[in-house]
C-alpha cells in the first residue's frame, strides 16, 4: 500500500476481520511521514461464480437473488430486511467453495424464508 499523503510505502501496524470474515480493516504507517491512516477490504462480489443448472457458469447478481426473496416474501416483512437478508446471504457465499451451485443458493435462502415465513418458503421453493 502506498501513503495517501506522500505516495511513499506503508506497514500494516493493525488488522482485524469482522464477524463473518468478509472484510478487513487494516491500520497503515508511512514509513517516510509517518502518516496513520485505515482501509477496509471487502471481497468482490463479482468473484463468486453461480453454477447454473444447465452446466453454465455465470457471475453472482444480488439483484436477481433479492427479487426473488422479495417475491417470496413480499407483505411479511419490510424491504430493508429483505436487503438485509440478501447481504447475509452473500456473506455466506463469499466464504463459500466456488463455483456455488444455483440449488445450494436456493437452499440457503430457503432456510432463512422458513424461518420468517413457512408458507413463503413454500413458495419460493415452488419457483426454485
Amino acid at each position: 500500500m502506498i501513503c495517501i499523503e506522500c505516495k511513499n510505502k506503508t506497514k500494516v501496524t493493525n488488522s482485524r476481520k469482522n464477524s463473518d470474515g468478509t472484510r478487513v480493516w487494516r491500520r497503515h504507517k508511512c514509513q517516510s511521514c509517518s502518516a496513520i491512516f485505515t482501509t477496509q477490504e471487502t471481497v468482490d462480489p463479482i468473484s463468486i461464480n453461480v453454477l447454473k443448472r444447465n452446466g453454465t457458469v455465470e457471475r453472482f447478481s444480488q439483484a436477481k437473488l433479492f427479487l426473488s426473496l422479495h417475491k417470496a416474501l413480499e407483505g411479511h416483512i419490510t424491504t430493508e430486511d429483505i436487503d438485509q437478508i440478501t447481504s447475509n446471504l452473500k456473506a455466506q457465499l463469499v466464504m463459500a467453495k466456488k463455483p456455488i451451485a444455483t440449488t445450494y443458493i436456493s437452499t440457503k435462502a430457503a432456510g432463512v424464508i422458513s424461518g420468517i415465513e413457512k408458507g413463503a418458503a413454500v413458495r419460493y421453493s415452488s419457483y426454485h
